[in-house]
Parts: structure tokens; sequence; C-alpha cells
């Protein structure tokens, strides 16, 4: 009896001593380190048109390490200085948005410059001391100057059809309001009848 007790100390001493740690480091291991994660959500490769204002804006998204998404937390949107770029609402190059419920930051605002081009939009985050970093493609065109004025490609097409239309319809009615051309007649030589042919019996006059 003194011997069983014994053994069941040493198994007991042994699993505090061995089993505790062994447990403790695996449950360290299975816990994720803090992280943050910026997600594109819209904007890559959106296309700007010179001279107008709105289009595509950029929307991220900022998670933790177990994708949740985090609220209240600071972004921060650069445009590039030189080249084509853009400017937000009062015309800065830099715009500063905290993440609504969802973990989303939108940079409302933006208007292209007048440089064609491809350039990025840089997207920075971060909280009690952890970063996070991402880019949004963006391009700059040039507008036709019927897009610049506002008016869209389908009323422009319907336009030129419309103005095609009118142009034939003058045309024929020109054509028809002109005297019909005079047919030649055949002319002879002296003595000479022209041969006539009718409906019936066919006459041939003199020679």
């Amino acid at each position: 009896m003194r011997s069983l007790t014994r053994s069941l100390w040493c198994v007991a001493f042994t699993w505090l001593c061995c089993g505790q740690p062994m447990m403790a480091q695996q449950t360290k291991s299975d816990v994720l380190a803090p992280s943050l994660k910026l997600t594109t959500v819209s904007g890559q490769d959106a296309v700007h048109v010179i001279g107008r204002h709105g289009g595509t804006e950029v929307k991220v998204r900022l998670t933790d390490q177990s994708n949740e998404p985090l609220s209240g937390i600071m972004v921060m949107f650069t445009l590039p200085e030189q080249g084509a770029s853009g400017g937000f609402a009062d015309g800065s190059k830099r715009l500063i948005v905290h993440t609504n419920e969802a973990g989303e930051a939108v940079a409302r605002g933006f208007s292209p410059n007048t440089v064609l081009g491809r350039f990025s939009v840089s997207v920075d985050a971060s909280f009690q001391g952890l970063t996070a970093h991402t880019s949004v493609a963006q391009i700059n065109v040039a507008g036709s100057k019927s897009a610049a004025r506002g008016i869209s490609s389908k009323m422009l097409t319907i336009l030129v059809v419309a103005g095609g239309a009118a142009t034939a319809g003058l045309i024929a009615s020109t054509r028809k309001s002109e005297p019909a051309a005079a047919v030649p007649q055949p002319t002879f030589g002296p003595g000479i009848t022209g041969t006539s042919v009718l409906a019936g019996t066919p006459s041939i006059g003199p020679p």
C-alpha cells in the first residue's frame, strides 16, 4: 500500500513538473501574434478622366490577425507629389480617415490632375505599435471635348444618327424638286424618218 501511494505521488510530481510546461508551450504556440492587414475593396485599376470629378473611390478594409474588422483606426491615403496624380477635396495630397464598424475606410473627394499616366495611392494604417501598408493602382486618361462638356457617348451617337438622317432627307427632297432631264431624240438624214414600234401590227415608214 505504501509503495502504491509512493508511485502515485511520483506520477503526479512528474506531471506537474514536465506535463504542465509542455502544455503551456503548446498553448502559447497556438496563439496568433498580433498583426494588421489592409485589403483593397474598390478602386484598383480605376480610370479617371481628366477634367471630371468623382469616379471610383478607393476603399480599403482593416483587419486583425484573426481577420476581424477593426473600427475607429486611423488610415492615411497619400497621392504622388509629382507626375500623374490628383488631389482630395481640399486640394491636399493626404487624407486621413477612421475605419467604420466594418473596418472600412474610403478616400472621398478625389479629382485627377492634368498629367496622363499611371500612379498609385499609398494606404497606411497604425494601431498599438502595429502597422499595415498597401498600394492601389490608378490611371489618368484624356477626355474628349464632348466628354468634358458633359455629353455622353450615347447622346453623341444619337445626335450623329439624327444629323445623318436629316441630311439624307434634304438631299432626297432636292432631287424631287429638280425638273426631269430631256431625253435626246435620235436624228436621221434627209428623207429618212425614224422607225416606230407600236402594239399590234407593226408599221414601217416609206423608204
